[in-house]
């Protein structure tokens, strides 16, 4: 049976890391649609997200284990994963990253810390 990863965190907490000590060819996270000069766009996030569901969905349909990596700060985020991860018959393995490493992407303390606070561990909390 086909698997699912999705690895969740604030920013700077590992998820790349962890993600990538997985060992899986098919690892995406919406940070890689900004390309490796990380040119972010807030205006295009939306299309950002897209782009990941869109590539998760086309490795999942080829048969292929997947792992995604991104913050998935509320839970709705991850719903069409779970969606996904149905229909085409895989199983869904969540991990929570907790650790406390400088965000490559600099993002600012004060975000991080209001996405820590909105961070929903489990379905309906």
């Amino acid at each position: 049976m086909k698997v699912l990863y999705i690895v969740r965190g604030i920013p700077g907490s590992g998820k790349t890391t962890y993600a990538e000590g997985l060992g899986l060819k098919h690892h995406y996270e919406t940070d890689q649609f900004w390309g490796e000069d990380y040119a972010f766009d807030p205006s295009r996030l939306r299309e950002a997200h897209q782009w990941c569901q869109d590539v998760t969905e086309t490795a999942l349909a080829d048969g292929n284990d997947v792992v995604v990596s991104n913050t998935f700060i509320r839970q709705w985020e991850i719903e069409p994963y779970r969606r996904m991860a149905e229909r085409h018959q895989a199983d869904v393995v969540e991990h929570i990253c907790r650790g406390s490493y400088q965000s490559v992407h600099n993002v600012p303390d004060h975000i991080v810390a209001k996405m820590e606070r909105q961070f929903e561990e489990h379905a309906g909390r």
